[in-house]
Order: structure tokens, then sequence, then C-alpha cells
């Protein structure tokens, strides 16, 4: 497929040829132009993977006269997609894993930038649906798709989309494996990326409060003095919310990858291979079999999986807008389970910059399958916001329900709020817990100045006052003195300081908070 935004890939067709790498015993491997070839040695772990490499696989490119017929393109058995030339990786006796790189330069940042990767497995009869998989990841964004997934000597199309980061590059990551010592080919054609044009924003409108003087803002209410929050503005609009309808401010959401849309970290492997997924924004932590869980129940006895799932990944009944949909925002949700062991594990995510004083609520839908666990405490699920929070049991969320926890609470003086998501499975059974969607709202509070300060306030004092000062020992039209900030007050202004604050109530702070420490330790 064509298009005028097609850019920057290399090669994707496989037609302009290879460079013959070093022989590994008698086999040579071809590595297309453009791209990086590398695979699992014997003897290394699969990606993902408990299981081992057993051989090295065969990497050729295969021309349409080395094809019969019927596997030529255009055919409905096609083994070729584009040119005359499809690349092939495979084996015949072995597990092997095997990877196709490259990075793409020259990008606009900003735009999105969409890589198709159409793969055919043929999985010569293997009845296991996980025995041969393929994956793309874009940026590090990305999943596997099993044989079944594929379906047998089908072509199926991996497609990742990302944003184009300041840099102006992906990479490019293909990767391919065969986990158990039988036959298995994976044949690769006409990999394409297009990349839209980076979206050109409109500038911001002027403000009101832009461009009215002081005394004005002041009769319509938009000033903001020391320590008093800005009235915030519609998102998107540059235009301030309504102050004379009695509407409340708009919310401003603030938590960063709440729906897990960009991308994650692979942390350091566990002992037993598992590499899981720190989305970005978050902290994982998990507990160490044996580490008693937060509340002083059982000990954990193994490391959950944590990773993000894909729409794909999933059936349809469960793909976002249906009655039993698994993803509520976005194309990801992510998810923490074990199949066979109690454990716990925690997501964490300070967020700065708020006013203080603010109302900051967060919301943090979960969903739990207990696959039949009969225990309405066999899992539990919470939500704390600055230590406020409490768990909640398998009863209260419902079976394959989402639940949504939220905590409300008032924003201290240094701006931040630490957002904490617990979950843990009590009894060495399977629990799935999948979390997305969260959303952290902050409200500023608008604070009403005392009465006789806000008359002295006004449009018209403004003036006055400035004549008085201009003509020392005038009386003021009221009768009295000509009114002047009050000693130490720091000019005008300095009193309403004064008395907003004698009238904040300061919230308490969490003493002894400890961040990023040891897996599974209390806050």
């Amino acid at each position: 497929m064509s298009s005028e935004h097609e850019v920057g890939i290399k090669n994707g067709a496989f037609t302009e040829g290879w460079d013959d790498l070093p022989p590994v015993g008698t086999l040579v491997n071809q590595q297309p132009r453009g791209w990086q070839l590398s695979w699992l040695e014997p003897g290394a772990m699969l990606w993902d993977s408990v299981d081992q490499a057993g051989g090295v696989p065969e990497c050729v490119h295969k021309h349409k006269d080395q094809l019969p017929p019927h596997e030529q393109p255009g055919q409905p058995e096609a083994l070729i997609l584009a040119g005359a030339w499809v690349y092939k990786i495979f084996h015949a006796g072995a597990p092997f894993g095997a990877e196709l790189r490259q990075v793409v330069s020259g990008l606009a940042p900003g735009a999105s930038a969409t890589v198709h990767a159409p793969v055919l497995i043929d999985g010569h009869g293997d009845a296991d649906r996980f025995g041969a998989e393929a994956g793309l990841w874009v940026n590090g964004q990305g999943a596997w798709r099993s044989l079944e997934e594929h379906g047998n000597r089908t072509w199926h199309t991996h497609t990742q989309t990302v944003t184009v980061p300041p840099d102006g590059t992906v990479e490019v990551v293909l990767r391919f494996k065969s986990k158990w010592p039988g036959p298995k080919d994976f044949f690769i054609d006409d990999i394409r990326l297009e990349a839209a044009p980076a979206p050109v924003e409109e500038p911001a409108s002027e403000t009101v409060s832009e461009a009215l003087p002081d005394a004005d803002r002041l009769s319509l209410g938009l000033m903001s003095w020391p320590g008093y929050p800005v009235i915030p503005a519609e998102p998107g609009t540059g235009a301030l919310a309504d102050t004379t309808t009695g509407a409340e401010p708009v919310a401003e959401e603030l938590l960063v990858n709440g729906s897990f849309e960009d991308g994650w970290d692979d942390l350091p492997p566990t002992g037993d291979n598992l590499i899981n997924q720190q989305p970005k924004g978050w902290q994982l932590t998990w507990l160490e079999p044996g580490q008693t869980p937060w509340d002083g129940s059982e000990p954990a006895s193994g490391i959950p999986e944590c990773v993000h799932k894909h729409k794909d990944q999933l059936p349809p009944h469960e793909h976002p807008g249906q009655p039993e949909a698994l993803i509520l925002a976005g194309a990801w949700v992510y998810k923490i389970f074990h199949a066979g062991a109690s454990f716990g594990a925690e997501l964490r995510q300070v967020v700065s910059g708020l006013a203080p004083g603010a109302s900051a609520t967060v919301r943090a839908p979960v969903l739990i399958d207990g696959h039949g666990d009969a225990d309405s405490f066999g899992a539990e699920a919470g939500l704390w916001v600055n230590g406020q929070g409490a768990w909640h049991n398998l009863e209260q969320h419902g079976n394959r329900t989402w639940h949504t926890h939220a905590q409300t609470v008032a924003v201290p003086d240094s701006g931040t709020v630490e957002v904490v998501i617990r979950v843990k499975s009590k009894w060495p059974n399977a629990k799935d817990f999948f979390i997305d969607a969260l959303q952290l709202e902050a409200v500023p509070t608008v604070v009403t100045p005392p009465e006789e300060a806000a008359h002295f306030l006004t449009p018209t004092d403004f003036e006055l006052e400035g004549a008085q000062r201009r003509r020392p020992g005038a009386q003021h039209p009221d009768g009295g003195q000509p009114r002047r900030p009050a000693d130490g007050a720091g000019g005008l202004g300095g009193g309403l300081r004064q008395a907003w604050r004698a009238r904040r109530v300061d919230q308490p702070t969490r003493a002894g908070r400890r961040r990023g420490v040891v897996r599974g330790v209390d806050p």
C-alpha cells in the first residue's frame, strides 16, 4: 500500500539484497540490507518464556522462482506479498528465537507513525497455540501474537502506532520464536512505515484577564492575589471558567499515563526469567516470595507477571465497549496476575504542581478475575492518596466486574499527591487484576476574601487612593483618613494574604514516608 506519507523504512519488501553473516558451523545467514539480524544462542532463554533456544535458525531470502506456482505473488496461498522476494526464518527441529531491527530517522517530531508488518507462520501441525509466536515493537510498544492468533499459513499484519519523539526517530523490532523442538517457518514481507505530519497547534486565544487592567479584573473577580489559586481555564479553549453563573471550575486531568497507552520499560528479569513491564510514569514493585503483605496476612509465595495487554490480544467480546470489556480507555490495559501463587504488587506515582488547598480526587477502576475462589477476601485491591485509602475485597468488587476506587484529599502545601494502587492474592491459585482509565482531577479552591478587604479593593478605591496619595493630608470621601496597608503587610494585598493564611487549615503530612525503597515496603 502506498501513501504520500510513506517514509523512512528501508528494504521493507526485502528486494534490495543482503549481506552474508559469519558462518555458524556450515550455516550462513543473510542479513537484509537496512536491517540488523540477530538470534538467540542455544541455551539462551526465549523472550518472555521459561523455555530455552535449542538451535540457530536459518534466515534467508526466497525468490518467487524458488516457490511452487500456487505460492507465488497474487495466488491464494502466496508466500510473497510485494516484489519478487520474501524473507524466511525457520528451523526443522529445534526451538529458536530471531530478531530483525531497524532505526528510522528523519521523521517529524510529534507526528503519528504507524508500522505494518505482515507475518505468515507455518506451524507444521503443532497443536500448541503458543508453540510459535511473532511480535512487532515500535519504540518499545508492542506485543506477541500467538500461532492461534495468526492462523496457520495465513498472513497476519502486526500494526503499531506511536508518536514520534523529539529526536525524530523510531526503532522497529520484529521478533520470532519457536517454543518446541519441531519444525516452524516464519515468512515476513512488505513491511511499511507511514508517518503523518506533526499536528499544528493553534495559538491560544487571549484571555480576558490578560486584556484587562488590574482594576477591571478585580471588578470581574478574576484577580489572583498571592496565595489565591487562579481560576482555571476550560481545557483546550483558553477561555476562563464561568464565574457569573455559579458554574463549578473545570477539573484538570494531571495523572501521567493513566490508561497505560504511553508504553513501558522492561525491568531486570527475576530469577525465573520473568521480565515485568513498568508503565511509563509509574513505579512498579512487588512482594518477594516469603515477604509479608502490607496488612500482615499470609506471605507471598511467588512474583506476579505485570504486563500490558492490547485489545487485539483479547477475544472480541472483551474489546472496549463490549459488555465484558477488559479495556475501558484506549487500546491497552494493565494486567497483574499469577497462575498458582499468592502475591502482592504495587503501582506508585507522585503528581506535583497542584494548587495547595485544592481538592484532588483520584479514580482507579480495577477488575478482578478470581477464577472461582470462594473466599471473598481471597483477592483484594486498594487505592491510597497521600496515605488515605483502604482495601476492597473480591466480594466488594464482584467477579470480572469493573469496580472504581475513589479517594479525595486536600492538596498539602507541597503541591504534591502520591497515588498508590495495590493488589494482592491471598491463596496459591490463579488471580488476575486488570487496571485501566485512572484519573486525577484537581479543582482549585476558590477563596472569598473578607468583606472589608473586598470593599477596600474596588476600582473606585484604587482611583481615590491614588488621588489621596498625591494630595497629602486630604480627607477620604467617606470621612476617614486615607486607608493604607497594615504595618508589616508588605504593601497592597498584604492584609489579604494574612487573612487568607489565618483561615487556612493546613493538611497533615505523612512523616517518614519512604519512596522508591525496597519492593513491597509500606509507605
